[in-house]
């Protein structure tokens, strides 16, 4: 699986000055994981991203730029895939 880079999102809980333990508790996640899952260890479920879409405020025409961005690896750009701005 290519990691996802997460990075929006994480900036988007920290300009609401939530934490990242209330948003894993508001959706149902430990802290732990949803850490992973922001570390792109683990993919995030159709469910959690509507929830957190919720949370977070999150217009439904950015969902791709929060949730669906593969980080690009210094070494060698993705072929097929888009970078998220």
């Amino acid at each position: 699986m290519p990691h996802m880079d997460y990075t929006r999102l994480r900036q988007r809980i920290v300009g609401l000055r939530l934490t990242q333990q209330s948003i894993a508790k508001a959706i149902g996640l430990s802290a732990g994981h949803f850490c992973q899952k922001l570390q792109g260890k683990y993919a995030f479920k159709e469910r959690e991203i509507r929830k957190l879409c919720w949370l977070l405020n999150i217009p439904q025409e950015e969902i791709r730029t929060y949730f669906f961005c593969y980080a690009v690896e210094e070494t060698q750009p993705p072929a097929e895939t888009e970078r998220c701005a």
